[in-house]
């Protein structure tokens, strides 16, 4: 009985040495088609990379171009804002009478500089772009 066990034993370590076999063939194969998936997939992080550095590269000219533009908006709303203070004093003072009619003109007047420095200095900054 003891050599039936024995061979016995041998048989099934040699059929859990086939198997162990055929499991490690698939898991060379599955390392190597791991290691195709990770190089092609490095390359595509490479090429991924180079396009947000580019676009990172074109919203900084973006950025350099907006911001003329930006500076005359700037002064626009500095001149709005000068003529909306004026409006306010000029109707608080509305009632006041001559006196105070004649200094709100000369407030309105008064804002007739800074619009024309505004549009002297737009169109000088037209004419420097050409």
């Amino acid at each position: 009985m003891t050599t039936a066990l024995q061979i016995t034993l041998i048989l099934v370590l040699l059929s859990v040495a086939a198997g162990l076999m055929r499991h490690l063939y698939q898991l060379g194969r599955t390392a190597k088609c791991l290691d195709a998936f990770l190089n092609s997939a490095q390359k595509e992080l490479s090429g991924i990379a180079l396009d947000i550095h580019a676009a990172r590269l074109r919203v900084d000219q973006l950025a350099d171009a907006l911001q003329p533009s930006l500076e005359g908006l700037s002064s626009i709303a500095g001149v709005a804002e000068r003529a909306g203070r004026a409006v306010e004093k000029w109707q608080t003072n509305f009632h006041g009478g001559f006196e105070s009619t004649s200094r709100n003109i000369g407030n309105l007047l008064g804002l007739a500089g800074p619009v024309l420095t505004f549009f002297r200095n737009h169109l000088n900054h037209q004419a420097e772009k050409r």
